[in-house]
């Protein structure tokens, strides 16, 4: 335990399900729960549950990646009803470490609402451990090996490690992004007048738009809208807007997210909803299914 307490490396949380005691909204309309876990600047929002009650529970997308460097440090997970989000106070929460995701390969935490006992939240964990200088082997077994391997390091060709100069920002490659849906909580425009939901991507001067979705409203559906982005360095920012298209040159973003574009790239394959802020408050949801291909 005195080395796992030491180590760091990447946990991989994936959210299964909840069980809730207390109930948000008209009482016989069923909740739609969703998830929030934030620790520092980093957050992570699920999908929302519709109307999935006290017992909801998430498919195999629900996940996320978090760099841990401090075991101790305190993660905050809360569970909200989606329909009620910018009115109502999480029906449950709670704060724990975020070595937990690193030592339990199923960890459970209690919920409170509060005060008062609010349920369970379910996750499953898998940690990534990095290794370092401290971790390798001791300096006797390390010159016992030297010997055989002088050998093989002076065949090796100097231009094959030529590619592991370009590792410090990431593998290059090309990224697909498939948009799927938008959800927008916030409205522009004339009040009985319905949006027309537009996205725009951003990454230094690359620029992409996606067909407008005219008069859909606060939801639009794509079916086949893709978007191919070269990338060289992972931690550039991709920065994903929703506009109303009609407005467009007059009214702001409906929701905006922000992110390196490693996010995408370090997952090849991936499908998820990411949410949407207008400043500090939540704006609604984006649905994309990504690829990424290394050169």
């Amino acid at each position: 335990m005195g080395m796992m307490g030491r180590a760091r490396g990447v946990a991989k949380a994936h959210l299964k399900h909840c069980h809730l005691k207390h109930h948000e909204g008209p009482p016989l309309e069923r909740m739609s729960p969703k998830v929030r876990f934030f620790i520092g600047d980093f957050e992570w929002v699920s999908v929302p549950k519709e109307h999935g009650g006290h017992n909801p529970e998430w498919g195999p997308f629900a996940s996320f990646e978090y760099r841990i460097m401090d075991p101790e440090q305190r993660v905050r997970i809360e569970v909200l009803d989606h329909e009620g989000l910018m009115n109502n106070e999480p029906i449950g929460g709670c704060d724990v470490r975020v070595g937990d995701f690193m030592d339990k390969m199923e960890p459970v935490f209690e919920l409170f609402f509060r005060g008062m006992p609010a349920g369970q939240i379910f996750f499953h964990s898998e940690f990534i451990m990095e290794v370092s200088d401290n971790m390798m082997a001791p300096p006797m077994a390390v010159e016992m090996q030297q010997p055989m391997m002088q050998e093989p390091m002076a065949m090796v060709d100097p231009m094959m490690a030529a590619p592991e100069m370009m590792m410090e920002g990431g593998r290059p490659g090309w990224l697909k992004m498939h948009l799927k849906e938008v959800h927008v909580e916030f409205h522009a425009g004339p009040p009985l007048e319905r949006m027309s939901p537009q996205v725009v991507i951003r990454m230094g001067e690359f620029e992409w738009k996606s067909k407008p979705k005219h008069h859909e409203g606060h939801k639009a559906h794509w079916d086949f809208e893709q978007m191919d982005m070269e990338v060289f360095d992972h931690h550039r920012e991709v920065v994903i807007e929703v506009r109303d298209h009609e407005g467009m040159m007059e009214n702001p973003a409906l929701g905006i997210h922000r992110c390196e574009v490693g996010f995408f790239a370090t997952r090849g394959e991936w499908e998820d909803w990411l949410p949407l802020r207008l400043g500090e408050f939540p704006a609604g949801r984006i649905h994309f299914k990504t690829e990424f291909k290394p050169n």
